[in-house]
């Protein structure tokens, strides 16, 4: 039951889940600190997202929409999602977002090139994130000494990896840097980035087929060709 519970972090912070999962989920979060960064992160890509698709209305619109809700006829009641269903509703909502923004051409909102180009990214990494995460074989791992550290889903079906790390914040002239382990050595996958001080962006990694596990070590920036500190985590695939 706490990993089906674990699996819920992105439904959960898009809202799609039914009052019996958000009550059980809601109650394994109070504890569960991996699960709150996982959480956080997801919300935090959700509202750039929002921001990214955000435009001011053109004249008139407001009146249009209120004249309109008269004239627009009221959804029948419906039920909640089953379990089955509440993934597949969190990765709706991301389609939808960008469906919003297509509407909002439609309607003659203007949008800068350079905009429309970071919503596209920041709409595509959550997909894609969201993919990982649904796949029917996604495997949670976690740090091998505190699981609040690092969390790692992994798709070898989809062949890629998402990391999630609660690591403590670093001074700038290093970052943090993801590294893929197995017997033909480390592989850099990139760096984190920092939403805030104490939250890092959940960071996609193609995920070779050696593979078998992930490390974190903090790196003089921009990074290293090699690891050159002790891991601050450690996730075992298995």
């Amino acid at each position: 039951m706490t990993g089906h519970l674990h699996a819920l972090s992105g439904a959960y912070a898009l809202d799609a889940l039914p009052p019996e999962e958000l009550a059980r989920f809601e109650e394994h979060l109070v504890g569960c600190p991996a699960c709150q960064a996982e959480v956080a992160g997801f919300r935090t890509t959700a509202a750039r997202l929002a921001a990214a698709a955000a435009r001011t209305p053109p004249p008139g619109m407001k009146g249009l929409v209120l004249r309109s809700v008269a004239r627009v006829r009221q959804s029948a009641p419906r039920s909640w999602p089953s379990r089955r269903t509440a993934r597949r509703m969190a990765r709706a909502a991301v389609l939808a977002t960008a469906a919003a923004a297509m509407v909002a051409a439609g309607l003659g909102i203007q949008t800068a090139g350079q905009q429309r180009d970071e919503f596209a990214a920041a709409q595509q990494h959550l997909s894609e994130v969201n993919t990982v995460l649904g796949a029917p074989d996604a495997a949670t791992r976690y740090d091998a000494g505190h699981t609040d550290r690092a969390r790692v889903v992994a798709s070898r079906l989809h062949g890629k990896a998402v990391v999630l790390a609660g690591l403590p914040p670093l001074d700038p002239a290093r970052t943090y840097q993801v590294w893929l382990l197995g017997p033909s050595g480390a592989r850099s996958a990139g760096v984190l980035t920092a939403e805030t001080p104490h939250q890092w962006q959940p960071l996609l990694v193609a995920l070779p087929p050696d593979t078998n596990r992930v490390a974190i070590t903090a790196e003089p920036a921009p990074g290293s060709v090699q690891p050159t500190n002790p891991a601050a985590a450690m996730v075992f695939l298995g």
